[in-house]
């Protein structure tokens, strides 16, 4: 695009990664496009740091997640052994 010098607006690549994103992403998009109606300054690296903190977020609640049923699936079977039963996703 830069050779043939043709600009892409900011709102377009804005819009294209928002819709992109899967649904658990949703009340991020809706924080982003709440702070953006209210400022009329779009920056990139605002909103993929925003991105980005958003995925780091819902990686460490699918971590912790896994870990709760992990605990809360081991029971005590036989004398005293504890077996942990494995989670799939």
């Amino acid at each position: 695009m830069l050779t043939k010098k043709i600009a892409i607006p900011k709102k377009v690549i804005f819009a294209f990664v928002l819709n992109n994103l899967s649904e658990e992403y949703n009340a991020t998009i809706d924080i982003i496009t709440a702070s953006f109606g209210k400022n009329s300054s779009i920056n990139l690296e605002d909103l993929f740091s925003k991105i980005l903190e958003s995925t780091r977020l819902i990686r460490a609640r699918e971590a912790s997640a896994v870990k709760l049923a992990l605990a809360t699936s081991t029971t005590r079977k036989g004398k005293g052994r504890f077996v942990a039963y494995k989670v799939t996703k």
